[in-house]
Parts: structure tokens; C-alpha cells; sequence
């Protein structure tokens, strides 16, 4: 895929622009407070693993997915065992450790080669510490016997509470003796600072990843590479992210005032500043305030930047598409919640945070209830459902009103539907009575039949009757009818509603907070496990229903997974054919759409008799060009150029029509399609359009018609390598 075609996403835009400012941000810091303690030779020597297939070198750093990144390490170097549970046992280790497989010299050449690819990945140094303490000592709850209890009675034998537990402020002061014993090259590595790990001031990363970012940077660095060995999505030794931004904070609460500031000299933070004026009444947090400050202003214009980009899709997806079936007041009346407290609305929709939000606003409007189980029922619900607590006339105002502010979530279609099968039918193991043929004899529902199920509803029902948990979000929000301030995504969720909180002064919301969550089962890389299943002729019909967006659908045309493929034709020969089908050779009697075509464009095109010569076919053709434009034309004689954009997707395999059949049997082959049927060929009218004959079509067609034929589908003859016969080259010549 081409860098122009990249930089067409607004996800890879943000991932593009994220890199390049690491890296700037990474030499200007270096360049800025001179070297960090590091040497280049220890991390050669500990921490750089190596892909020989992909050239590809990767600092691998404990706290910050070391377990991840060894496990696409391996695959990409053919061990792809399934029982592998430990990358990190010499037996795997070995086999991507980038010193012993290349050795010191050409190491070191490869730290600088401009054909290898250098990475990292880094995470807040605060939350990087919450998490070593969360696994390494159980979150304080180690046993006697547990393996770190060693560094314990070296550094802190004194740490432990009477309960027998250790507090987070003593694990700080074991760091901190560590630290003061060895120097921080020589500290444990769950806490060892990036900068002496990576040495990032000694070599130059190409890709810098971060571990709150983690699955959008390497889902960009895995197709600008074409890492097709990478599983999108895999997170070992993942505790279900409880480190997160907003909870982490919490543990730091109950340390020394002096505490902070030494952790703070171990993340290398107060080394970006001079130090502090000793007359300050402060204890040295005040610089280390200001550089929180700065990065908590960039990050918070990263996220005003991706719900701008959020707004502007939106509106030009439902400019580019047309209406949608919605009804804005039925959305305001069905779906809308609010918080009268904020003049906060929110459309909340079934399988996308719905109890989460339900949770947000009642405590915002002052429900705070320890024992709310369920804020559905209709104690809590008719609280902030916005139809009961607003007249018509507020609820109407509450659609336009610039003091409102709207918010909707959304979610990818596909991960939504397994979601909802996974909650409401129990992942297929409920006792579905009323199923009819979709279930097994055991009662069981398999997924594709759940989707049959879906579809059956659709035809009897529309749209609109589907049942709340997998309706489209283009009829329960009307996002084309509605202006929402906020578009948040389950994918960032928890990101996006801690931007809101901050510019909305939300007090009342408990970060973090995520009701009815089932471990986040299914995520990107495992929803499309269960659709491996489902027959392609439900897939279709599934893709119509939820209407996946041209953003979605151009993430689908770029996967390195999927097979990409299009059909050419000779430019002149298509029109032949368009010719003798749609216009029945110029015989049809004229009153279907053909005839109205003819109406709008070309009236006088056709003969006393009725019937069309085929230059007044073409005429007709010209003649809708000018008035519509390329894109404008019907799709029967619309160039491939602007059809299939063969210029802005890399198709694996483009057929031709003049050798399809064989084209055809070489694809069936290496993709192991077995329900293709050789020779199947539809619609054909005896390829009665074929090279030889088709030419006589144009013998009678004039110079100048000709010419402007060439010129509209000059790029089809160009990009696949079509010619213009001479006989019309020297028609239009003479």
C-alpha cells in the first residue's frame, strides 16, 4: 500500500503524525539535558530481540508487552507453537535474541543500517511501577516464599505491614534502595528506566510504540511492514488493563510527599528541567508539575484532534452515502438519557457501554446508590430517560440546542454482533426454545445461525424492529439527522471519557468504571474468529444490514490478510457489451430506464423506428459524462479507473475478461476455493462482443465521437495495458 493511500485514513494519519513527533520528541529531550545514564553495548547485550525475515529489531522491555512482542517475534520466524504460553524460557528466548543469532559486530551494524527497522515500546513510568507491583508482588499480597521476597530482605526487610503485606509507598523505598545499591543500568528490569534499557539517546528508533496506544501503533507498524505473522490484538500476560491512567493514580495517594520526587529522579523526569530554585516554598513537584502539564496538554489535543476527525467523518460519510433510514425524533425519544444537572444528552445504545452510561449519569445527576445492579429497570431508568423527563417541546430543543452537549457511542459492527450473542444468548449455549431450525438437537445456537436468526428478523420486521441490541446505529442515533458534539468508540472508551470528564467537570464520574463487562471477549483480533463459520452468502447480507462504513470497509481492503481482487476489460469491448445487453442491441423498445437515460441525455439519439445506432449509444454516454461526471455514469459504462481504484488498492490478482476462465482456474487453486465451479460463465449472450467482432460497432462512428471515447477512458487503457486498435487510430488521424 502506497504512503498517499495511508495518509487517506484519518486512524493511520493520527498513528503517522504519533510517530514522528515521538521520534522528534525523543532526539529534542536527548539533545535537550544531554546523555541519560545508558550504554548501547548493555542493551545489545539484554534487551534487543531480532526478526531476521523482516530485518526487524525490537527493544523488548519488561511491563511494556516483553511477552507480546516475543510472541509475533517468534511467529514471524516460523515458531508458531500453540502450546506456547512462556516466550520468555531460553528455549524460545534463544531463537529471537538478536546478539546471539547475529553477534556484536553485525549487531551494531544493524543499530545503524538504513535497511533495518528499529522499535520500541515505552508506558508511563508511574503506571509501569503500579504494574510491577501489581504482578510481581501480587499487588502486595505475596506469599513468604514468593520469588521476589529475595529483594526484599536485601533492600526493605522492614517493609511489611503486621498484616504481613507489602504497601506500595514500601515498594517505592525498595526501588529506591535498589536504585541508590546498583544505579539505574543495574535495576531490576520490571523497573529499569527506558532510557537505560533502550538507550533511545544512542540509537535511533524508527517506530516508537506506547503501551497506551499499543494496538494502534502496531496494527500501523504491522501493514507499513506487511508483518503478516503479527496477530493483531494479542496481549500475553495481559491483566485486563488494570493499570489504566485513571486507577493507577490512586496508589500514589498514600505515599511520603518526599516519595514522588525520588521516583521521579529514577524515571529520568526532573532531568528535562534545571533544578528548582532552592527559595521555592515547593518541594521540587512543581517542575515535575510542569512537565505532567505539557504532556497532559498534548495528549489532551491528541483526543479534542481524534473526535474532530470523528465529527467531520461523519458528516462527510452521510453527505457521501445519502440518508440513512432514521427518524431523529424517534432516536431522541427511544434512545436519548440525560443528566439535567450538565445539560449532558446521550444516546445510549445496547452493546456499546449502555450500563456504563446509564451508571455515568445517574451519579451525575445525584443517584448514588452503592447497590445499583441493574440501571436499567425502571426505578433508575424513567430517572434520566430523556422522553420522560423532557416535555416534546424541551426533548425537540434538546436535538439542536447549542447548550446541550450530545454524545454517542459507537463500535465496530462485527465485534458488536458477536457481543451480543456472546451476552444474550449465552456464546450459543442457551436453551433456545423458540429458535425454530436454528438450533442443534442440544439447543445450542452456533453463531452463524444466530445470524441467520438476525437476517430473518430484518425481513419481517425492517430495520427499525430489530431487536435495541444489534440495531445500526444509523437508525437508534441517527448520527446523519443529529450533530453530536462527542462521537466516543468502544475501542477508546475508556480514553475518550476521561477527555470528556475534564472539559465537561464531570466530578461525579467514577473513571475506570465498567459495567456488564465480560473480560472484553470480543476484541478485534478475536470477534473475527467467530465468523470464520458463517457461510459467504450470509456475510453479504449481514454487510448490507449493518452497513459497514468506507472507513471500515477500506480497513478491510487493506488487511494483509485479505485477497483483493478485480476484473478488466477492453474499454471499447465493455461498451459493446453494454450496448447489446442493456439496449438489446439498439432493439429495445425504449420505456425501461434505458429509455429514460435516453430521454434525459440524448433525445434525439434514437431512429424514427425507435431503435439506437450504437453511435448514438456512445453520444448517449458522452453526453451523461458531461452532466454527471465520471463517477456520475451509470455503472454499466463507469471506467474501472474510477469503479475499482486499481491506483489506490493493491489488488493480489486482476483478471481479465478475454482470459477469465483461465485466470479463474489459477485462483480457485492456490486459494483452495472449492465451491467455484469451473467454466460457470452467467449472463453471457455468446460473447458476442468478443475481440473480432466488436470493432465492427465502430466503423460507422465519427472521428470526433471517437477521440472524446479515448480520452474518457483513457485511464483504463493505460493502467491495463490495453490498445487502442490502429484501425480507429487512423480513423481519428485522417
Amino acid at each position: 500500500m502506497t504512503t498517499a493511500v495511508v495518509s487517506e485514513e484519518p486512524w493511520k494519519r493520527d498513528a503517522e503524525r504519533r510517530m514522528t513527533e515521538r521520534r522528534e520528541s525523543v532526539r529534542a529531550r536527548c539533545d535537550q539535558v544531554g546523555k541519560y545514564p545508558y550504554s548501547v553495548r548493555v542493551t545489545s547485550q539484554r534487551s534487543l530481540y531480532y526478526s531476521g525475515k523482516h530485518d526487524l529489531l525490537v527493544c523488548v522491555t519488561a511491563k511494556s508487552g516483553a511477552s507480546t512482542w516475543k510472541t509475533h517475534l517468534l511467529r514471524m520466524e516460523g515458531v508458531d507453537d500453540p502450546a506456547l504460553s512462556n516466550p520468555h524460557i531460553p528455549k524460545y528466548s534463544k531463537v529471537i535474541h538478536a546478539l546471539t543469532n547475529l553477534g556484536y559486530a553485525k549487531l551494531q551494524q544493524k543499530l545503524r543500517s538504513p535497511s533495518a527497522t528499529r522499535v520500541m515500546t515505552a508506558r508511563h513510568p508511574l503506571s509501569r511501577l503500579v504494574s510491577a507491583y501489581r504482578d510481581k508482588y501480587q499487588d502486595g499480597q505475596a506469599s513468604p516464599g514468593y520469588p521476589w521476597g529475595a529483594l526484599m530482605k536485601q533492600y526493605c526487610s522492614d517493609c511489611k505491614d503486621k498484616n504481613g503485606n507489602l504497601p506500595f509507598p514500601q515498594f517505592l523505598r525498595l526501588v529506591l534502595a535498589e536504585m541508590a545499591d546498583k544505579g539505574p543500568i543495574n535495576l531490576n528490569r520490571h523497573w529499569r528506566p527506558y532510557s537505560s534499557i533502550c538507550s533511545p539517546c544512542g540509537i535511533q528508533y524508527d517506530y516508537i510504540l506506547k503501551q497506551e496506544t499499543f494496538d494502534d501503533d502496531l496494527r500501523y507498524v504491522a501493514e507499513h511492514l506487511d508483518l503478516q505473522e503479527v496477530e493483531l490484538g494479542t496481549r500475553n500476560n495481559n491483566k485486563s488493563n488494570r493499570t489504566h491512567l485513571a486507577s493507577y493514580l490512586d496508589y500514589y495517594n498514600e505515599t511520603e510527599r518526599s516519595q514522588p520526587s525520588a521516583v521521579l529522579d529514577i524515571i529520568e523526569l526532573k532531568e528535562q528541567f534545571p533544578a528548582p530554585s532552592t527559595t521555592s516554598a515547593s518541594t521540587g513537584s512543581n517542575i515535575t508539575q510542569r512537565d505532567l502539564a505539557a504532556a497532559e496538554e498534548t495528549w489532551r489535543r491528541s483526543i479534542e484532534r481524534r473526535f474532530a476527525e470523528r465529527r467531520e467523518s461523519v458528516r462527510a460519510r452521510c453527505e457521501e452515502v445519502g440518508p440513512y433510514p432514521y427518524s431523529v425524533y424517534r432516536t431522541a425519544r427511544m434512545s436519548f438519557y440525560l443528566s439535567k444537572n450538565y445539560n449532558l444528552v446521550m444516546c445510549v445504545t445496547a452493546k456499546s457501554g449502555a450500563t456504563t452510561w446509564k451508571t455515568h449519569l445517574l451519579r451525575l445527576d445525584g443517584v448514588t446508590d452503592p447497590r445499583i445492579g441493574n440501571p436499567h429497570s425502571g426505578k433508575y431508568d424513567r430517572l434520566i430517560r430523556a422522553s420522560i423527563q423532557l416535555s416534546p417541546a424541551q426533548l425537540q430543543e434538546a436535538l439542536t440546542s447549542p447548550s446541550a452537549t450530545r454524545v454517542m457511542t459507537a463500535r465496530h459492527p462485527l465485534a458488536r454482533l458477536v457481543s451480543g450473542y456472546q451476552d444474550k444468548f449465552n456464546d450459543g449455549q442457551r436453551a433456545l426454545r423458540s429458535m425454530g431450525n436454528c438450533t442443534r438437537p442440544d439447543g445450542t445456537l452456533p453463531f452463524p445461525q444466530f445470524l441467520s436468526l438476525i437476517l430473518t428478523e430484518l425481513s419481517r420486521r425492517g430495520v427499525a424492529g430489530l431487536d435495541k441490541h444489534y440495531r445500526p446505529y444509523s437508525t437508534v442515533c441517527s448520527p446523519c439527522g443529529i450533530q453530536y458534539d462527542y462521537i466516543f468508540k468502544q475501542e477508546t472508551f475508556d480514553e475518550d471519557l476521561r477527555y470528556l470528564t475534564q472539559v465537561l467537570d464531570l466530578k461525579e464520574v467514577k473513571a475506570g468504571l465498567r459495567t456488564n463487562t465480560k473480560g472484553d471477549k470480543s476484541q478485534h483480533s478475536r470477534y473475527l474468529e467467530y465468523y470464520r463459520d458463517v457461510p459467504p452468502d450470509v456475510l453479504k447480507q449481514i454487510f448490507r444490514f449493518i452497513q459497514l462504513s468506507p472507513v471500515q470497509l477500506q480497513e478491510a481492503l487493506t488487511s494483509p490478510s485479505a485477497t483483493r481482487v478485480m476484473t478488466a476489460r477492453h474499454p471499447l469491448a465493455r461498451l459493446v457489451s453494454g450496448y447489446q445487453d442493456k439496449f438489446n442491441d439498439g432493439q429495445r423498445a425504449l420505456r425501461s430506464m434505458w429509455g429514460y437515460l435516453t430521454q434525459r441525455h440524448c433525445r434525439n439519439c434514437t431512429r424514427p423506428d425507435g431503435t439506437l445506432p450504437f453511435p448514438q449509444f456512445l453520444s448517449l454516454v458522452l453526453s451523461e459524462f458531461r452532466k454527471r461526471g465520471v463517477a456520475g455514469l451509470d455503472k454499466h459504462y463507469r471506467p474501472y479507473s474510477t469503479v475499482c481504484s486499481p491506483c489506490g488498492i493493491q489488488y493480489d490478482y486482476i483478471f481479465k475478461q478475454e482470459t477469465f476462465d483461465e485466470d479463474l482456474r489459477y485462483l480457485t487453486q492456490v486459494l483452495d476455493l472449492k465451491e467455484v465451479k469451473a467454466g460457470l460463465r452467467t449472463n453471457t449472450k455468446g460473447d458476442r462482443s468478443q475481440h473480432s467482432r466488436y470493432l465492427e460497432y465502430y466503423r460507422d462512428v465519427p472521428p470526433d465521437v471517437l477521440k472524446q471515447i479515448f480520452r474518457l477512458y483513457e485511464k483504463d487503457f493505460r493502467i491495463f495495458d490495453y490498445e487502442i486498435p490502429e484501425i480507429l487510430l487512423k480513423k481519428i488521424q485522417d
